[in-house]
């Protein structure tokens, strides 16, 4: 229930503030803030379910190093990252939602979800850093 409520409330949160006129860089830092505590919750629930805690902090590690990577680059003024990687935050969730759906009929599928994770993740940070790396050396200095 909680994976679904933050999900529907990630994307409520910018439809609304969009609908209503009020979107401030205040409020978006907040939902960075924000999804950043939530993954953290999904991590750690993913880690009670049984998932190996090497294997969940690598997931984690690289999730969050891979969207800070993405606002450093936005402070930096590269305003289109114009990369989606395999392991996007829906992508995530539905990893996590696949593991708890499997555990409600009996199927232990957390260590191997979270393999699956850290290895998805991983390669989505490479992918990023090597996109973002292009992206800043063609910028203006």
């Amino acid at each position: 229930a909680f994976l679904v409520l933050s999900l529907m409330a990630d994307g409520l949160d910018g439809t609304l503030a969009i609908i209503t006129g009020r979107v401030s860089k205040w409020g978006a830092a907040l939902d960075g803030i924000i999804d950043r505590v939530v993954e953290t919750l999904w991590a750690i629930g993913l880690f009670f379910l049984g998932a190996p805690l090497p294997i969940v902090l690598t997931a984690w590690l690289s999730a969050f190093l891979q969207e800070y990577l993405r606002a450093r680059v936005a402070g930096l003024g590269v305003t289109q990252v114009g990369i989606v990687t395999v392991a996007e935050r829906p992508v995530r969730a539905s990893l996590i939602f696949i593991a708890l759906v499997a555990r409600a009929f009996g199927l232990d599928l957390t260590s191997l979800i979270s393999a699956v994770w850290a290895a998805m993740q991983l390669i989505s940070l490479l992918m990023l850093t090597k996109h973002l790396r292009s992206l800043l050396r063609q910028s203006p200095r």
